[in-house]
C-alpha cells in the first residue's frame, strides 16, 4: 500500500517589497510547491510566520497563490509571510520570506485643538502642550516642536518654550497685559508640519503709582511769593488708562501750615511766609489711582530768617565848595551807596563829622538826599560833612566830604567925612574932602574904589590927591567920566582956577 509523502518546496521565495499607497501583488512561483503521491492535490494557506493573520490590506487567493493588496499610511515596516501548502493527508510543508513596506511619509495631523490660556500679569506661567494635541502615522515618526508669534516674530522676552516638554513658561509684566496669539507647531522627521493657534491672554492686576522724580527740598524766602508746581512726571502709573490723584498734607499727617495752599487742579503748592513761619516742616505729596493705592514723596520747606547785608559805600562823596552869598546845591548820587540786599531800601542822614549838626544855612532833605543853602559872610569856613546809609536792618554805613565855604571880595567902599561942600569961583584951591577913607568891609586886600567927580571941566580944573602917611596911592582919574580910581586911603585936593564952576563931590 502506499505511504503518504509530505509536499516539498523546490527553493526559497526571494523578500518582497511594496509601497505605501501602491498596489502590491506576488504569486507563488508555479511548480514552488511539489508532492510526489500521484493524484495528490494541495491546498495552500498565508499566515505571518508568528501564526498570525495577515494584516488587513494584504490578502491572499489560494488558488492563484497570489497575495495581493494596497498598504496604507502607517502600514509601513517588514512583514514575515509564511506560505504553506497541504496535501490531502494533510501533510504540509511552509516557505517564509519578509515583505518590506516602504514607508511613504504622511503629515502629520492636529488631534486635538489646544485650549487657549489665561496668565495674570505678574504671576509666573507654565503650559504644557498636551501629547495629544498631534498625530503622525507613521510608525516610528517622531514629531518636534517650536512655537511663534502669530507674524512669526520669536516669542517675546518674558516667555520662553522648551521643546523637549513642549513647555511654554514665564512672568509677565504690566508691559505685556494683553493678548498675544500663539503658532504651536509639530514637525515630523520629513519636515512636514501642522500648527495650531493659541491665544494667550495677559490680564491686568493693578500696579501702584511710583516715584520717579523726587522732589527737592524748598527754601522759599520770607515776604516772598512762593510757587512750587509739581511737573506731571513726579509720579509715574504703568497701568494703562489709569489716572492719579494727588494730596498734599504735613508728613506726619498734619495740615499744611497756614500760609502755604495746595491746588490740586493745577498742582501747585504756593503762598507767601512772613518772619512767623521761620523753621522747618516736612511736607508729603501722595499720588493716588483709580484703585486707591498710592505712592508718597516728602521733602522739607525751609524758611530760615534774613540775613541782613549792611549797605556799603559804592562811591565816595566828592568833596564841594561853596561861596558866601551864592545858592549852593549839592545831590548825592544815587550810586554813592548801595545795599546787597534785594529789595532793601536806605534812609539817609547828614552832620557834621565832628558830631555836630549842620549849620544853620545849610539844609539836608533825605527824601531827595540833597543838601542846599545860601552861607552868608560868618558862615565862611571849611566843614566835614558825614552822611550815614542805613537800611531796613539798622545796618549803617558813613561817608564823608569837605565842604569848603569861601569868603566874597565884597567892593572897597568911599567913606567921607562929610556929604558935600561948596565953594565960590573966586575960591582958590579947595579941599573937597580932607578926610577921604577907603573901607574893605570883609577886610581883605581890595583892588579898586572908586569917587565920582561931578562938574569936573576937563582942561578947566584939576585934581589932586594927597595920601595919608603910610598909605600910598595907587590909581587913575578918568577926566571923561569924573571917576577917580584909588588904592589905599587917600585924601583928595581939587584945584579950583578962578570963575570955573564949582566941581561938586558926591
Amino acid at each position: 500500500a502506499n505511504v503518504n509523502d509530505a509536499p516539498t518546496v523546490t527553493g526559497a521565495i526571494a523578500a518582497q517589497t511594496a509601497t505605501e499607497g501602491v498596489a502590491f501583488a506576488f504569486t507563488v512561483p508555479a511548480g514552488f510547491f511539489t508532492d510526489v503521491d500521484a493524484g495528490d492535490s494541495l491546498t495552500y494557506t498565508a499566515t505571518l510566520t508568528s501564526a498570525g493573520l495577515l494584516p488587513a490590506w494584504l490578502s491572499f487567493d489560494p488558488t492563484t497563490q497570489t497575495l495581493s493588496g494596497t498598504p496604507g499610511d502607517g502600514d509601513g515596516g517588514t512583514l514575515a509571510i509564511r506560505i504553506t501548502a497541504t496535501d490531502g493527508a494533510l501533510a504540509s510543508v511552509s516557505a517564509d520570506f519578509q515583505l518590506v513596506v516602504n514607508n511613504v511619509n504622511t503629515p502629520p495631523f492636529l488631534v486635538t485643538p489646544i485650549a487657549d490660556q489665561s496668565i495674570q500679569e505678574d504671576s509666573a506661567f507654565s503650559f504644557s502642550i498636551p501629547p495629544t494635541s498631534f498625530g503622525d502615522s507613521d510608525v516610528g515618526d517622531r514629531l518636534t516642536y517650536s512655537v511663534t508669534q502669530e507674524s512669526g516674530a520669536p516669542l517675546p522676552s518674558w516667555l520662553g518654550f522648551e521643546p523637549t516638554t513642549r513647555t511654554l513658561s514665564g512672568t509677565p509684566t504690566n508691559a505685556e497685559v494683553g493678548s498675544l496669539t500663539l503658532i504651536v507647531t509639530a514637525t515630523d522627521s520629513a519636515t512636514q508640519a501642522i500648527s495650531d493657534t493659541v491665544v494667550l491672554t495677559v490680564t491686568n492686576v493693578n500696579d501702584a503709582p511710583t516715584l520717579v522724580s523726587p522732589i527737592a527740598d524748598q527754601t522759599p524766602t520770607i515776604d516772598t511769593p512762593f510757587t512750587l508746581t509739581l511737573p506731571p512726571t513726579t509720579f509715574n502709573d504703568i497701568d494703562g488708562g489709569d489716572s492719579l490723584s494727588y494730596s498734599v498734607s504735613r508728613s506726619d499727617g498734619g495740615t499744611l501750615p497756614s500760609w502755604l495752599n495746595f491746588d490740586s487742579a493745577s498742582l501747585t503748592l504756593s503762598g507767601t511766609p512772613t518772619s512767623n513761619d521761620i523753621g522747618t516742616v516736612s511736607i508729603q505729596i501722595i499720588a493716588t489711582d483709580l484703585a486707591g493705592t498710592s505712592s508718597s514723596d516728602s521733602f522739607d520747606v525751609t524758611i530760615a530768617p534774613i540775613v541782613n547785608t549792611p549797605p556799603i559805600v559804592a562811591n565816595a562823596l566828592p568833596d564841594q565848595s561853596a561861596t558866601e552869598g551864592t545858592p549852593f546845591s549839592f545831590a548825592i548820587a544815587p550810586t554813592s551807596f548801595t545795599d546787597p540786599d534785594v529789595g532793601d531800601r536806605l534812609t539817609y542822614t547828614a552832620r557834621q563829622a565832628n558830631g555836630n549838626a549842620l549849620p544853620n544855612w545849610l539844609i539836608f532833605n533825605p527824601i531827595t538826599v540833597s543838601f542846599e543853602g545860601t552861607p552868608l559872610r560868618g558862615d565862611v569856613a571849611s566843614l566835614t560833612i558825614e552822611v550815614t546809609a542805613t537800611d531796613t536792618g539798622f545796618n549803617q554805613v558813613n561817608d564823608q566830604f569837605d565842604l569848603v565855604v569861601a569868603g566874597f571880595n565884597a567892593r572897597p567902599v568911599v567913606i567921607p567925612s562929610r556929604s558935600s561942600i561948596a565953594y565960590a569961583s573966586t575960591i582958590g584951591s579947595v579941599a573937597i574932602d580932607p578926610a577921604l577913607t577907603l573901607a574893605d568891609s570883609d577886610s581883605t586886600t581890595f583892588s579898586a574904589a572908586t569917587v565920582t567927580i561931578v562938574g569936573f571941566v576937563s582942561g578947566q580944573d584939576t585934581l589932586t590927591f594927597v595920601s595919608s602917611p603910610g598909605s600910598p596911592i595907587t590909581g587913575a582919574f578918568a577926566a571923561d567920566t569924573g571917576i577917580l580910581s584909588l588904592t589905599g586911603v587917600a585924601r583928595s585936593r581939587l584945584t579950583k582956577p578962578p570963575c570955573a564952576p564949582s566941581p561938586i563931590k558926591h
